[in-house]
């Protein structure tokens, strides 16, 4: 958890001046902060990843809120889900806020193992990770491209 309110002005300043970019991935905390409008101002997409969970649910409000005031293209993603009735509750609860992505990323020890030694879930030998990876890219894609 953060004490303070983390002012990101290097990258605001930073951002607009990127040239030969194709694509920056930027992971904000999970908190909410005033300044997460003005970074998602700068993106043509912000995911929203969000567990299955009443309080990530709950949280998520604060975060949508800025997301949304930055009239910036946004989609959710369920992640860490499981086949349960409290994650087919959440897609519910989530669709009837914005776009989820068509792609869950269930909860696998394979994604832990694959970001402890240093490598992604698609370099990982769990092809059920790599395959729900590769499609969230493929939205992401498709997404950017529209």
């Amino acid at each position: 958890m953060f004490d303070e309110d983390p002012e990101p002005t290097a990258l605001t300043d930073l951002l607009p001046r990127l040239d030969g970019f194709d694509l920056v991935l930027i992971d904000t905390p999970g908190q909410s902060f005033d300044w997460l409008q003005s970074i998602a101002q700068l993106a043509d997409l912000v995911l929203l990843p969000v567990r299955p969970s009443p309080p990530d649910l709950e949280a998520i409000g604060e975060t949508l809120g800025h997301v949304r005031r930055s009239q910036t293209d946004y989609a959710f993603v369920l992640s860490q889900a499981r086949r349960t009735k409290l994650s087919a509750e959440a897609v519910r609860v989530i669709a009837g806020h914005g776009p989820l992505a068509p792609t869950n990323l269930a909860m696998r020890v394979s994604h832990e193992e694959a970001d402890v030694t240093g490598h992604g879930a698609t370099e990982y030998p769990d092809p059920r990770a790599a395959a729900e990876v590769a499609a969230l890219w493929t939205y992401v894609k498709e997404r950017l491209d529209a």
